[in-house]
């Protein structure tokens, strides 16, 4: 028995020893680091004085105008941002611009990488905590250079610098900043957005693949502004060809369970049925997909893919298996019996919409891919511009 109880004591005290070395190695590693960067300052830039949470500010790099001050960033949620990071050794990291990328060599001509500002939500969790501590004192347009110490570039917001130092780490960095927006209701900032789209923001762009004359079509559709185009909040359907009218066999006829809603518009109407009147139709359609900005991230036509320098697409019509509302709509691929479920505003598009016709669907990110993008292509909260013509299916 005390033999037994020798080992256990023994075996205790090796586990507390190791504890209290992982801790000491910890701490260690953290004074290592600090240390590190403190000497790098001190060579580097010895003038500059830290802010309250320890990161420096760059003066001379500094560009706080006062067309900034009238819109600050202040306590804005998110801020819409470009940047560019390195680290101390002057390496980019990371950049939202495509200048930078054709500077790198990293720009690949066909790809549908996008390039250029992004959004940003200013929150823990969503920002690097140095990254954040850069906005004070900047609005819109503002410009600033600033070097944020390793234990700053972590996405847990803790109290102070102290705690930071002791409980976190990362690569010490150097990042160069420019307000392009402060964002108070990104919701709304979308909606804004595609207002100034409609109002002639496409002017710039191609848009022409179902019409060179899509201000025409606007138009037609009482399209002028973001807020006299919505039948559904933060979806907006622009009709270029109407298309053709089926008629329902009469032994469906069911007017129950209509809803209108708010808009206008009957969402539980289905302008594709078969005879036995079930929502069981497969069409066929070509579609373009684009960011605001023209940029076009994906599509099954070939000549808008050569156009942009895309490859690598299937070039065929797309096949797409009708259902019982909007929201069951799937997107299939030769051969398979199965299918993908599409975003919400593109099946929103799809339900608008008559055989045979054309159309065009734009809508805010909530539709789409919300907060977190998809991939290189679209960024987190991108309102997104979808051209969509309903085609004979392919001859096999």
């Amino acid at each position: 028995m005390n033999r037994f109880i020798n080992i256990v004591f023994t075996a205790l005290a090796v586990c507390i020893t190791a504890a209290g070395c992982a801790q000491k190695v910890e701490s260690d590693a953290h004074a290592e680091a600090k240390l590190y960067f403190d000497s790098w300052m001190q060579v580097h830039y010895p003038q500059l004085e830290k802010t309250g949470l320890g990161i420096y500010i760059i003066p001379e790099l500094d560009d706080i105008t006062e067309e900034g001050k009238l819109e600050p960033v202040a306590d804005s949620q998110y801020v819409y941002v470009s940047y560019t990071a390195r680290n101390l050794e002057g390496s980019v990291t990371e950049y939202t611009e495509e200048e930078t990328a054709r500077m790198l060599g990293d720009y690949v001509k066909g790809s549908n990488t996008y390039y250029g500002p992004k959004v940003f939500r200013r929150s823990s969790g969503f920002m690097y905590a140095g990254v954040n501590e850069m906005f004070t004192g900047m609005g819109k347009g503002d410009s600033r250079t600033a070097v944020i110490p390793g234990w700053l570039m972590t996405y847990n917001w803790l109290g102070s610098e102290q705690e930071f130092v002791e409980n976190s780490s990362g690569t010490n960095s150097i990042y160069e900043i420019k307000v392009v927006d402060p964002i108070d209701n990104i919701e709304q900032w979308q909606i804004d957005s595609i207002g100034r789209f409609l109002s002639g923001g496409y002017i710039d762009n191609d848009f022409g693949y179902l019409s060179k004359d899509l201000g025409q079509y606007l138009s037609n559709n009482n399209m002028s502004s973001a807020k006299d185009s919505s039948d559904f909040y933060g979806f907006y359907f622009i009709e270029i060809k109407h298309g053709e009218e089926l008629e329902k066999d009469s032994s469906d006829d069911d007017d129950s369970g209509t809803d209108s809603g708010s808009d206008g518009y009957n969402w539980d109407e289905s302008h594709f049925f078969t005879t036995s009147g079930q929502n069981d139709t497969t069409i066929y359609i070509n579609y373009v997909g684009r960011l605001l900005n023209g940029t076009v991230f994906d599509t099954n036509v070939q000549r808008v893919a050569q156009d942009n320098g895309l490859s690598g697409g299937s070039y065929t019509p797309a096949a797409i298996q009708w259902g019982d509302d909007y929201s069951s709509i799937q997107m299939t691929t030769d051969g398979s019996s199965t299918g993908s479920s599409v975003i919400q505003g593109f099946a929103m598009t799809l339900w608008r919409m008559h055989p045979f016709g054309k159309a065009i669907g734009i809508f805010y990110s909530n539709l789409g891919y919300g907060v977190q993008g998809s991939g290189e292509a679209i960024p987190p909260y991108s309102p997104l511009m979808f051209e969509i013509e309903i085609v004979e299916k392919p001859e096999d």
